[in-house]
């Protein structure tokens, strides 16, 4: 048994900390593409790592943000305008083989953990019993519209990587 942010215990095999393990994975394949990087692609992606641990700290709350803690369609929107920068003039329409060079390996390596880490995701939220919050409650969940944001975010995520890691 192991403790999830709220003090609920857990079983190690619990698909909380398979989903933990995806995006905590996810930040560290990040970090590895980081070092290979240009500054601008640093700066993005130690944002990128920033909200990855907030998304953390959200699902070990099983699904309640933390005090001050903000996810919203913000995250995901600046995502967006980044996929649009980095497929603007690329031929996008055929599937493209991972490599190319150590970098673009860095980053399809971490688009297929994103990928993975959105899949568990919403298995996570398919198998969570959802109560509404209310007083009594052992677990209160968050409500449609945070569990969308991340979901978003998770999947425009691997599609900036995938932007990012093709010539």
């Amino acid at each position: 048994m192991s403790s999830i942010l709220n003090g609920l215990r857990r079983k190690k095999s619990d698909a909380v900390f398979d989903l933990l393990g995806d995006v905590d994975e996810l930040s560290a394949f990040l970090g590895s593409a980081k070092l290979a990087s240009s500054d601008e692609e640093k700066n993005i992606f130690e944002e990128i790592q920033k909200n990855l641990h907030l998304i953390m700290g959200i699902i070990s709350n099983m699904m309640q943000c933390p005090e001050g803690v903000i996810f919203n369609e913000e995250k995901y929107l600046q995502l967006e305008k980044l996929i649009d920068k980095y497929c603007e003039g690329k031929d996008l329409k055929n599937f493209v083989l991972p490599g190319g060079s150590e970098y673009f390996s860095r980053l399809h390596l971490a688009r297929t953990v994103c990928r993975r880490a959105e899949r568990n995701y919403v298995k996570f939220l398919e198998n969570i019993n959802y109560k509404k919050p209310d007083k009594n409650s052992e677990v209160n969940f968050a409500d449609e519209g945070l569990q969308k944001n991340i979901l978003v975010y998770l999947n425009r995520l691997s599609d900036l990587l995938f932007a990012m890691s093709i010539k």
